[in-house]
């Protein structure tokens, strides 16, 4: 924007303080006037020159660091960088590496940033501003390394090489300010070199899906010089808008003004300003409530908490506002919190640089109830806040918005930006083990299934891990892991709520990893079975131990076993049969109690019968011969014909999900600007192909072609990406429901 229009005041800035010994003293005056009047723009170069001309380090480092402050002023944070560096290799100090530190901040230069932040904390006498920007670095570090929940798009309709910033939106109407040339003919602001800040208003054509129709709002509203970010109360058609340097131009405040508007005529009057404070203390970014009596506004009073702090004021039954209130530390910092915007009354949108985050102004949230502020603010994720200013953010439904920023890559200085979910893709990665030695199981199968019908398989890898792409949120997917020789088991996969790009898997809260149950003859101990002497109940540690039994029996519900209890070879034959009977029958009454069918088990006490240790000696062999274990009694059940059935139905299965299936290609979403675009290039180049539009998520996708093969729709795929379309990917549809997406890189 106008930067003006953000800053106020840049109070922030140290003033200039000018060196004896500077060969041109008229040079050095008009610099350190134009600096004074904050014309940053036009002192800039001045400060190069007189840079350039210095033969002492003193001087080089000082008009390089007031170069600095200039390029900062205006929020060119590269330039800025360059003449803070230059400023420190003449004289090396940690106030101007500090400036150095907060450019490459600014600038998304986080792992430099945060090395010399740490390094300048052991020094410092102000270190809780350090650890902020330590703790900012680490953030935004830790944010880019997530997926991105939210796609970018510039509004390109209403960027131009100016900028384009605060956006509110009435009725398929928006109003936005502009510091576009021609707006007030073209006359250079020499605060950042751009032209002077309007207000426009644009209308929204549906059917074109695009703003346009882009008018100037009337001088009434618009003067000569700088007016921005404005609020309206559709209610009572009143307008609220901030304007800066006064009529004549020559003023350093800025206040916020109101009036009747028309958006229909765009007609306004009544124009007046609105006095908060005295005269002497600028106002500024208004926010109205839908009925117009609670005002959030900035302001830089000398009371404040920060630089720019966020007040509030309401207006009672006379149309008398109160006077303004600070909210406090609750949403004011030591920086600037400035770009207030109310959402339906119960959010606050506003932005900070005081705050932990990306860098700049980030975008955060509150929510509201009236003039009060409820709980703690929380940041909107980055891409929507990035290591630029992110600022203005106005939401326009579903989790859509529309927000200013000056990030790499803009039209002009701010662009216009909108955001909505981005498309997310689900997948799983889950590891098949063996039941009891827990080593990883080589090409296990995983059979797929969705609505009781599969529809993929896949492999375990040495490791034992599978993966699975391509999964739909809002569905329950039934896993089944094969492996000839184990129990096969089941798993139930659900994705219900899921909305982000994310790996579903044990670490989520997701029980996909399978143990399988190695299919023996052989008698398997249960270990920790005890019981009092004589006694065949079961002790409470003993139940612990059983519980891992309950868990198997449970994941393998087909499983039958019986329960095999053997005792040491002291006592009698007669009573050590009886004595082992007593306590495998209770261990399946335990399991019965637990919800075990009783036609699963069965049971045997062998006595003294089968010993581990004839004629033991040592209590530690009688106590192996004591023991308790359980074998598979239906190990038939699993002999070659049963996987060749289960192999059999994975074939059928896959044939019929392959004939039922096909891709097309995704076009564009309605509402992207690139979407005309790619459909005009997509007619032209296949002109035969069809063209299908879906609804998907409350939103109207568009498609072409219907390819059986993946090699096709590839092809048809690169073809469409070398003729310049964007955003394109492969989508795979069965019995026109989308089951999956295809990116290529």
């Amino acid at each position: 924007m106008n930067d003006v229009l953000r800053n106020f005041l840049l109070s922030g800035l140290i003033l200039i303080s000018v060196s004896v010994s500077a060969q041109n003293k008229k040079s050095i005056e008009k610099a350190t006037t134009l600096f004074e009047n904050q014309e940053y723009y036009q002192a800039a170069p001045l400060f190069e020159n007189l840079y350039s001309a210095s033969t002492t380090d003193a001087d080089k480092a000082l008009y390089a660091l007031n170069a600095g402050d200039c390029y900062a002023g205006f929020l060119d944070f590269e330039k800025a960088a360059l003449w803070y560096d230059k400023s420190l290799q003449a004289n090396p100090n940690p106030t101007t590496e500090l400036r150095l530190d907060d450019m490459q901040l600014a600038s998304g230069q986080y792992s430099n940033a945060l090395e010399h932040y740490n390094n300048l904390i052991a020094s410092s006498h102000d270190k809780s501003t350090l650890k902020n920007r330590v703790e900012s670095c680490n953030y935004a570090i830790n944010q880019l390394r997530k997926t991105p929940e939210y796609e970018i798009i510039n509004v390109s309709a209403l960027n131009t090489g100016g900028s384009e910033y605060s956006p509110i939106i009435y009725g398929g109407r928006m109003i936005f300010s502009s510091s576009r040339f021609g707006s007030d003919s073209d006359r250079i602001f020499n605060f950042d070199g751009q032209g002077f800040s309007d207000l426009f208003v644009a209308t929204y054509d549906s059917l074109l899906q695009k703003w346009g129709d882009i008018k100037k709002l009337p001088s009434a509203v618009n003067g000569k010089f700088n007016e921005g970010t404005a609020s309206y109360a559709a209610t009572d058609a009143e307008l609220y808008f901030m304007r800066c340097n006064d009529d004549n131009g020559k003023g350093k405040l800025c206040k916020i003004l109101k009036g009747r508007y028309n958006p229909v005529t765009n007609d306004a009057g009544r124009i007046s300003e609105l006095i908060l404070f005295g005269k002497d203390v600028s106002t500024g970014h208004p926010a109205l409530n839908s009925a117009g009596n609670v005002l959030f506004f900035v302001s830089d009073n000398l009371e404040g908490i920060g630089g720019k702090d966020i007040y509030v004021s309401t207006r009672n039954e006379r149309g008398e506002w109160s006077e303004p209130r600070n909210p406090g530390i609750k949403i004011n910092t030591a920086g600037d919190d400035m770009f207030p915007v109310l959402s339906g009354d119960t959010i606050l949108y506003f932005s900070s640089n005081g705050r932990v985050g990306m860098g700049g102004l980030d975008i955060f949230k509150v929510k509201v109830n009236g003039s009060n502020l409820i709980g703690d603010p929380t940041a909107l994720p980055w891409p929507i806040n990035t290591s630029g200013d992110d600022f203005g953010y106005c939401p326009a439904g579903n989790d859509y918005g529309y927000f200013s920023s000056n990030r790499y890559g803009g039209t002009g200085h701010d662009d216009i930006y909108f955001c909505r979910p981005a498309p997310f893709m689900l997948s799983a990665r889950g590891k098949v083990t063996d039941k009891l030695s827990h080593e990883p199981i080589a090409n296990a199968i995983i059979i797929i299934k969705l609505n009781n019908e599969i529809i993929d398989t896949t492999k375990t890898n040495e490791a034992g891990e599978y993966f699975i792409s391509n999964i739909l949120s809002n569905k329950t997917y039934e896993l089944l892991a094969v492996k000839e020789g184990y129990i096969p088991q089941n798993k139930t996969l659900s994705t219900n709520g899921e909305s982000k790009t994310r790996e579903l898997s044990k670490a989520t809260g997701h029980d996909i990893d399978f143990e399988l149950f190695k299919i023996t003859r052989d008698e398997i101990v249960i270990n920790n079975i005890y019981y009092d002497f004589d006694k065949w109940d079961l002790r409470e540690e003993s139940k612990r131990e059983l519980d891992k039994i309950l868990t198997i029996l449970n994941e393998n519900p087909q499983m039958q076993i019986q329960i095999n209890s053997h005792t040491d070879d002291r006592g009698t034959d007669e009573y050590n049969f009886y004595l082992s009977e007593k306590r495998a029958e209770s261990v399946v009454n335990y399991l019965i109690s637990a919800g075990i069918d009783k036609k699963r088990l069965m049971f045997k006490g062998w006595g003294e019968s089968r010993l581990l240790i004839a004629h033991a000696e040592t209590e530690e062999e009688h106590q192996l011969n004591r023991r308790t274990t359980f074998n598979l009694m239906n190990i038939s059940d699993y002999n070659s014909d049963y996987y060749e059935k289960i192999y059999a139905e994975i074939d059928k299965g896959i044939q019929k999900t392959r004939v039922s299936m096909f891709f097309r290609i995704y076009i564009g979403t309605n509402g992207d600007e690139s979407l005309n675009r790619n459909l005009e290039t997509t007619k032209q180049f296949f002109p035969n192909a069809p063209l299908v539009v879906t609804s998907e998520d409350g939103q109207s996708r568009s498609y072409m072609g219907a390819y059986i093969f993946m090699d096709e729709a590839m092809e048809a795929l690169a073809q469409l990406q070398a003729k310049g379309l964007s955003g394109c990917y492969i989508a795979a549809f069965r019995n026109e429901q989308k089951v999956g997406i295809i990116k290529l890189q």
